[in-house]
């Protein structure tokens, strides 16, 4: 058996817990687990999500999606202050599927009508 690097460990243990707290306004706060280090972000409701969000989360622009989702300046200068790679990303979409029970491949909105 392949012994993992003290740093690897961390980081494997860190993203194993990382899973979104839902807000009492429908927010949730994500971690963002990088090699850097661990972000939370904060994704508003769909409701307060600007034009194009949706359309950028469908389509798998991840970074177009946080910037067209939250308004918030101390989050998206968090989520600019680290470099994200594609094993990132997706734990960070599951783990804010988890938290929200939506998928990133459907619409947020389609289920409200």
């Amino acid at each position: 058996m392949t012994e993992q690097a003290p740093d690897q460990k961390a980081l494997d243990a860190a993203k194993a817990e990382a899973t979104g707290k839902r807000l009492e306004d429908g927010s949730v706060v994500v971690p963002l687990v990088t090699d850097e280090g661990t972000v939370d972000i904060l994704i508003p409701s769909p409701a307060m999500w600007y034009e194009g969000a949706v359309e950028a989360l469908r389509s798998g622009r991840i970074s177009d999606w946080v910037t067209l989702a939250v308004d918030d300046v101390e989050t998206l200068t968090a989520w600019r202050s680290v470099r994200k790679r594609y094993r990132d990303l997706d734990a960070f979409l599951s783990a804010w599927s988890q938290a929200t029970g939506e998928r990133a491949g459907e619409s947020p909105g389609s289920r409200a009508s």
